[in-house]
Order: structure tokens, then sequence, then C-alpha cells
């Protein structure tokens, strides 16, 4: 990716959904956890608040830019190797 195209993917991403809760805020997912031990639909309600926090948002963020450097190195180790090997005729 181009530093321009970073900074787009950047200004890309959906707002913080600070003050939502995940698993509240899905009336199905409710539904269906209905019958479930009151402490796993705490466990639940305590989740759904996390993946919404900044914390677990920023996270997401660090988490997908450090995957598309993981992708450019790998794509560079690639297109070195394969010239590499045309160069020294082990292809």
């Amino acid at each position: 990716m181009t530093p321009a195209e970073e900074k787009l993917a950047e200004l890309n991403q959906p707002s913080l959904w600070s003050g939502i809760n995940a698993y509240r805020s899905d009336p199905l997912i409710v539904d269906l956890t209905a019958g479930l031990p009151r402490s796993t639909r705490e466990d639940l309600e305590n989740m759904g608040r996390y993946v919404t926090s900044p914390e677990a948002q920023e996270l997401a963020r660090m988490a997908t830019r450090a995957r598309r450097s993981c992708a450019r190195t790998a794509r560079a180790a690639s297109v070195w190797m394969s010239s590499n090997s045309i160069r020294h005729g082990t292809r």
C-alpha cells in the first residue's frame, strides 16, 4: 500500500462505538442466550461492553496495521526470492 492508500485506509475506519454493548445491541443473540446460566450471560455482557471500548478498537486498529505491514514484507520477500532464483539459475 502506498502512503496515500494507508492514510485513506485509516480515515475509512468506523468511528469508535464507545458506550454500545455489542451483546445487548443484538436482540436475536439476547433471545438465543436467554436460557443460559446467569454467569454466562454476565460474561457476554462484559465482552459486549469490551469489544466496543476504545481500548479494543485501538487494538483492532493496531492489528490491522500490523497485518498490512506483514503482507507488504511477505510480498517484498517473495519478489526478492523470485528475482534471486532467476539470477542464480535455480528457477
